[in-house]
């Protein structure tokens, strides 16, 4: 029987169902601290401790982190069973091909040229499938 069961809730979430033990664990590697933390008014009057947790209470974690929590998972020496769902093989876009769409769709004003970094943005979101891009607008 392995350590960890991954299961596919819906499109958002997965859950994890393991020993409280081991999803202590993988609730303290998956914390970081917010941003400016030590400013916000529940840290001031010492009821929250500026930790973010990517796992919640019911034991679920996005599914885009599906990934880094199986890494996590081998690297710390557990078993675990993932849900068929959740291991679908998907095909991928190879970089000439995405040059070629670029050239093809119609833009109204002309066209435009892509920098580096917004090509492998939309490159690396088509070939995981999911993924969160922090980019500047301005």
């Amino acid at each position: 029987m392995p350590d960890i069961t991954i299961k596919k809730q819906n499109e958002v979430y997965f859950k994890v169902l393991a020993e409280k033990s081991i999803i202590e664990e993988l609730r303290h590697a998956f914390t970081f601290k917010a941003h400016n933390y030590k400013f916000h008014p529940k840290y001031k009057a010492g009821f929250w401790n500026g930790d973010m947790y990517l796992i919640n209470k019911d034991r679920q974690i996005y599914i885009g982190l599906l990934g880094r929590i199986l890494e996590w998972i081998k690297n710390s020496g557990y078993t675990v069973d993932v849900d068929a769902e959740l291991t679908v093989e998907h095909s991928t876009i190879s970089k000439s091909d995405l040059e070629e769409f670029v050239k093809l769709v119609p833009l109204k004003g002309g066209s435009i040229t892509l920098r580096d970094y917004q090509f492998n943005a939309i490159l690396d979101s088509i070939n995981e499938r999911r993924r969160i891009n922090k980019s500047c607008t301005g």
